[in-house]
């Protein structure tokens, strides 16, 4: 449940990030294959800030380049250890 005394976790720091994230859980992200998905994912790896996961929902009507990125970023994934 939302807490409405605590800020977002996107707003914070990384050390109140991890603090957020001890819990546990898993980590997932949801990747537009977009240029702002893909900036956020790199910069929250970059960061040292766990991801367990990565979700993509292909609509099929991407732009060729699109299509053509997928895999260069499946294999970053891969390198970093991403489940996607």
């Amino acid at each position: 449940m939302y807490d409405l005394k605590r800020p977002p976790i996107a707003a914070a720091n990384d050390a109140a990030c991890l603090a957020a994230l001890s819990g546990g859980g898993p980590v997932i992200a949801a990747w537009g294959m977009s240029i702002d998905s893909t900036a956020i994912i790199i910069k929250w790896v970059a960061r040292g800030l766990p991801l367990s996961a990565v979700l993509t929902a292909d609509t099929g009507v991407e732009r060729e380049e699109t299509y053509a990125f997928q895999p260069i970023f499946q294999r970053w994934m891969d390198r970093h250890h991403i489940v996607h």
